[in-house]
């Protein structure tokens, strides 16, 4: 009983969404590809996206659009066994329509709690007499999670819910029951909870111009204007991709050895694309990367000398260049990072030439650098004005510390009352 006692009174640990996955959530075989272990290094891109949805984040609305099969509705079941089990409230998951949360119950909701210790013991066993955990409703210690279809008015406003999780909202139709927008009468539900709710919408985009989840993403004050995309071995479904969502905003490449420093991205080019079995003559655009030049680039960096801690209490900065790694690079990453060394080989002839090969068979971290920073290049980055720079700067609230002492130190987000984050972006 005093253990019993004493435990009620330890606080819980601080946890993100993404850090909770990772220590608790266990995958099915019933609804993952990768059965085991949930690794949010599998898909990095989702986890400022998921630690957005923790309590300890002022985020109240996170807005996703996003390609197809990209992890949003992982992110989501994350968001809900975190909610069962380190921070209980009542929470409303909608989906399109009833049948289909009766699916997500059944494919997603049931094998979360299954396979996941942590949240199964603290659902109760599905029964028939039991009203607690039923297709569309489970209860849990301090809360209750709700599934309900966008087309159900009654569903809607059946509770009020400090968590929604909205999912494919490009889905939902006009109107729930001739009773106004499914989105609006969903998040009227989470008003009484005030700065405390947490709202996560999510969708692949339909039509441009109709789109619910354009017009989220439109507003917002982050976003990813440019991908960077591999072609190589899925040329057809890259430039079928790069092409229904605009050139404007994909750049597929195609990576060469060897080094080319005043251009190390040449193009675009046009190439035929294959979309609906039919040939598009120079329906791609395609730009090369000369990959070399970027992998020696960013090794050059990783070798800069870092200030001392007393060296950045004088004021003096880190060196342009320096590279700073987030808080999730784990050391799988970094590893990934510095899979590869530059090595002097000689051809078939004699001659002599420098050459990258690899250490490790996984480099996804150091091919995900070139190609962020082929992008970065394509988008005129290298070129930019230091007039361009601050006004960048500006649009995001980036401000410099007011401290002479912190003067080297990395900048921060300025915090507002209310903030609104949204993400667009794919695997």
């Amino acid at each position: 009983m005093l253990a019993v006692w004493s435990d009620g009174l330890r606080p819980d640990p601080a946890l993100t969404v993404s850090e909770w996955a990772d220590r608790h959530r266990v995958l099915s075989s019933r609804a993952s590809a990768e059965p085991g272990r949930y690794r949010t290094s599998r898909t990095p891109y989702m986890r400022d996206i998921m630690d957005a949805l923790s309590p300890m984040s002022p985020v109240q609305r996170v807005v996703f659009m996003k390609a197809a099969q990209v992890g949003a509705t992982e992110a989501g079941c994350c968001f809900i066994g975190f909610v069962i089990h380190h921070a209980p409230g009542p929470m409303l998951c909608v989906q399109p329509t009833v049948e289909m949360a009766k699916r997500a119950s059944r494919q997603r909701i049931d094998p979360l709690i299954e396979e996941s210790p942590a949240i199964r013991e603290r659902v109760k066993p599905a029964r028939s007499r039991d009203a607690g955990n039923t297709m569309l409703s489970k209860d849990f210690p301090g809360g209750t999670l709700v599934l309900t279809g966008a087309n159900s008015a009654v569903g809607l406003r059946s509770m009020p819910a400090r968590y929604l999780f909205l999912d494919e909202v490009d889905a939902y139709p006009a109107s729930a029951d001739e009773e106004g927008d499914p989105v609006g009468l969903a998040e009227a539900r989470s008003l009484t909870f005030a700065h405390r709710r947490k709202v996560f919408l999510a969708s692949t985009p339909t039509i441009r111009g109709l789109s619910r989840i354009e017009r989220e993403y439109e507003v917002s004050d982050l976003r990813i204007a440019r991908l960077a995309i591999d072609t190589g071995y899925e040329a057809s479904a890259v430039y079928a991709w790069g092409r229904k969502v605009g050139i404007a905003q994909v750049s597929p490449i195609k990576g060469v050895e060897g080094f080319n420093r005043s251009s190390p991205v040449s193009g675009p080019t046009y190439v035929d694309a294959t979309e609906g079995g039919k040939k598009i003559r120079r329906g791609a655009r395609l730009w090369t990367v000369a990959v070399s030049t970027f992998k020696s680039e960013t090794y050059r960096y990783l070798r800069l000398e870092r200030p001392t801690d007393e060296d950045l209490a004088e004021g003096i900065r880190f060196p342009a260049g320096t590279v700073h790694l987030p808080s999730w690079a784990d050391s799988e990453w970094c590893k990934q990072f510095v899979a590869e060394q530059l090595v002097t080989v000689k051809n078939r002839r004699g001659f002599t030439k420098l050459e990258w090969q690899k250490l490790r068979e996984r480099n996804e971290a150091l091919d995900c650098r070139v190609y962020a920073r082929a992008a970065a290049w394509i988008a005129g980055a290298d070129r930019w004005p230091e007039a361009k720079w601050r006004d960048l700067e500006g649009q995001l609230a980036v401000v410099a510390s007011t401290s002479e002492s912190q003067a080297g130190q990395v900048r921060r987000i300025a915090r507002r009352p209310r903030r609104i984050i949204k993400f667009s972006g794919m695997q």
